[in-house]
């Protein structure tokens, strides 16, 4: 379970440097130079190394629900890094997802 948490973890800075990334692209020479680009890239690749390990260890159908918990870490960083808002809709949305995180855990 370590292995595909922590790829979950890696997947959501992924995102938050692709945004970074995109904030300056200017031309496709400017994305190719951009270093958080690469960053995104390699975080993306352990990501899915990290992933096939767990998945190793453990069925797809016990694995795969963690994936939702990609969007409260990229709620929270987007939140602290980025400086976007919390909203009431979005905040009722990752409630929801927790909450069928929390269904599918309790399922044998």
């Amino acid at each position: 379970m370590i292995y595909v948490i922590a790829s979950v973890v890696l997947n959501a800075f992924a995102q938050v440097f692709m945004k970074i990334a995109s904030e300056r692209v200017i031309s496709l020479k400017s994305l190719l130079l951009n270093e958080k680009l690469y960053v995104a890239s390699f975080l993306y690749l352990l990501s899915i190394l990290l992933w096939l390990k767990g998945l190793s260890t453990m069925p797809l159908s016990k694995a795969y629900p963690f994936q939702s918990l990609g969007y409260l870490i990229v709620f929270l960083l987007s939140f602290f890094l980025l400086n976007e808002r919390f909203t009431v809709s979005k905040l009722v949305g990752v409630a929801i997802i927790l909450l069928g995180i929390s269904v599918l855990g309790l399922t044998k």
